[in-house]
């Protein structure tokens, strides 16, 4: 049986970023019973990958991990390769385009005629102006299907959903993109869950309000037992 839980992270494109030298997050969970990480066949796009080779991989640059238990694990390798299971990983083919960023305590935005702008004391946009992310998991809570996946016939595995929307200096967003589709059902509840979004307290730059362009990760899990 699968018993599916959703973490609800925030990821602010001005925020700063996992080291790619730290493993992944999704190594602290179990996501099967059936199947370790650290003995299953390891394929990290299609091509065959060892355990230490997971290690080195940057969180953001993963767009989801499927377990498959040595039964499953028949459909994509044969008897002997499905032993221990099966974990295929596919990583992001594409990258968001950075349009604020800090360095040496000063931000920098860009606006939207593509001009940079210094910014000494920047706030980013936020449900209710509260940066600390509460009421964005708030709102995921109240609103998200973290059973997308599994209703959606999933194996057990972690789907990470990256998007980035504009937040007008009204507070309305827009220009909602999906970097890449991790698939079952995934990205298609994202964009219903934006489609009911409460507005937001529009960024500052300088106690001037922008139009700014704000990342975030939404993710699903599947665990089976």
């Amino acid at each position: 049986m699968k018993l599916l839980s959703a973490l609800l992270l925030l990821t602010a494109i001005s925020a700063g970023t996992r080291s790619s030298a730290q493993p992944p997050s999704f190594l602290n969970l179990r996501l099967s019973s059936k199947v370790s990480l650290q003995t299953a066949l390891i394929k990290i796009n299609n091509k065959p990958a060892t355990y230490t080779d997971l290690l080195k991989i940057a969180d953001t640059g993963i767009l989801k991990v499927e377990v498959y238990s040595k039964k499953a694990a028949l459909e994509f390798v044969d008897k002997n390769e499905a032993k221990n299971g099966l974990v295929l990983v596919t990583l992001h083919k594409k990258h968001f385009p950075v349009y604020a960023q800090k360095k040496d305590g000063a931000a920098f935005v860009t606006n939207e005629k593509g001009d940079t702008m210094f910014c000494k004391n920047l706030v980013p946009p936020a449900i209710n102006g509260d940066t600390s992310s509460a009421e964005w998991n708030r709102f995921l809570m109240q609103k998200l299907n973290p059973q997308a996946p599994a209703d959606n016939s999933s194996p057990a595995g972690i789907y990470y959903v990256d998007i980035m929307f504009t937040v007008n200096t009204d507070g309305s967003i827009a220009n909602l993109t999906v970097l890449e589709d991790p698939g079952y059902g995934t990205a298609a509840e994202v964009r219903k869950l934006m489609s009911q979004s409460p507005a937001w307290k529009t960024g500052l730059c300088d106690e001037m309000p922008v139009k700014f362009y704000q990342r975030q990760r939404i993710t699903f899990v599947v665990t089976e037992r």
